[in-house]
């Protein structure tokens, strides 16, 4: 093996880890004729059958295998080759399994860098056994998997399913995209006030409550809650006519709290909401380390002017949603505003009422106003 070049397979469905092994190699050992980068076990196959592999850096959580199965396969078709596992899933218990199938050595993913690198290949000219370092193991299975289902809950669901479907079609980035949606901002009114004269944690139980509210009435009408902000919330609808019956079902909702909180003699919690509908771009914001998936555009810049414009207890809409839906709707007052920093003036609509149709019959869904003292 001395005598020749070396040639490497690299088994790995993350493209940006196989991409730094590679170059790690390169830069390690000039004469290498030969780095194969294959992305699942079926293609590590058909390079094994096309050619002989001097060693074999492998991945062992690929889309079609996964654990001691990849190492097995891999090593029934290349019986001479040494094979090193770097993976992020080494348990214990795993590591130990996979050194008993003659894997040269395993490596946390995090580990790697150009001198380790070296070793392994040096190993593998040398036809020995790499260096051996403590393998700092992950988070077991089940540990990993709570540790999804918690991460999980600061995710919107509409991400996840973006997530996994980006995923099974083997990409790291969910793709962007022009839409037409509606979209609504709700906040807190007077949360200044009630934060300063509570203690924080009593703050945190306020929020919480208020949000458990809005949300589900948002996710019951098909919406999903694009980021929480303190005291305010943004939420993202497909249908207009969603949107705007949600709003009316929170304002209704906090109606009916505010009267079992006046029983206790405490002091109601007042929402106003914003609606506004066009098109907009949904897809990531950030850099390659943090990233953010939500919408953007001047539609949602103007719903939260809207919002801010809105009285406690209200629902005020933009033109374009209310054009979508004026015929089914009741009107408190019309008003034309000119917001700071847009050429345009803005026609705002105050929602009193919703006529729906529900299982094949008419509901009208109606709220009123918070008269202020």
């Amino acid at each position: 093996m001395t005598d020749r070049p070396l040639r490497i397979l690299i088994v790995d469905s993350n493209m940006r880890d196989a991409a730094q092994f590679r170059d790690f190699a390169y830069e390690a050992a000039g004469t290498i004729s030969l780095i194969r980068v294959a992305d699942n076990l079926a293609a590590a196959q058909a390079e094994l059958s096309e050619a002989d592999f001097d060693m074999i850096i492998l991945e062992i959580t690929l889309p079609d295998s996964h654990g001691l199965r990849s190492v097995n396969i891999l090593r029934t078709l290349a019986p001479a080759a040494p094979i090193f596992v770097v993976s992020h899933d080494l348990s214990r218990d795993l590591t130990t399994l996979i050194m008993r199938k003659g894997v040269q050595a395993c490596y946390n993913k995090m580990e790697i860098n150009q001198k380790l690198v070296i070793e392994i290949i040096g190993a593998a000219r040398a036809g020995t056994r790499a260096k051996v370092r403590p393998v700092h193991y992950g988070p077991s299975i089940l540990d990993q998997k709570r540790a999804l289902d918690l991460m999980c809950l600061y995710l919107a669901p509409e991400v996840r399913a973006r997530a996994l479907r980006a995923v099974r079609n083997g990409t790291e980035n969910i793709e962007a995209e022009e839409m037409d949606l509606t979209i609504m901002f709700a906040d807190i009114v007077g949360f200044t006030e009630m934060s300063e004269e509570r203690p924080l944690r009593d703050v945190v139980v306020l929020l919480n409550e208020t949000w458990e509210v809005v949300t589900t009435t948002i996710t019951m009408m098909d919406g999903y809650v694009d980021k929480y902000m303190g005291d305010a919330v943004m939420a993202v609808f497909e249908d207009a006519q969603s949107a705007v019956h949600a709003g009316l079902e929170i304002q209704s909702l906090f109606l009916q709290i505010n009267q079992f909180r006046a029983l206790s003699e405490m002091a109601p919690i007042n929402v106003r909401i914003g609606i506004n509908s066009g098109r907009v771009i949904r897809g990531e914001i950030g850099t390659v380390k943090r990233r953010d998936w939500t919408v953007v555009g001047d539609v949602v810049n103007t719903t939260s002017r809207i919002q801010r414009y809105a009285n406690a207890g209200e629902v005020v809409i933009g033109d374009s949603t209310y054009e979508r839906l004026k015929d089914r709707l009741d009107i408190l007052r019309d008003e034309t505003l000119n917001f700071r920093g847009k050429k345009r003036s803005t026609t705002v609509h105050c929602v009193t009422g919703i006529r729906l149709i529900m299982d094949g019959k008419e509901r009208f869904l109606s709220i009123s106003p918070i008269v202020e003292d």
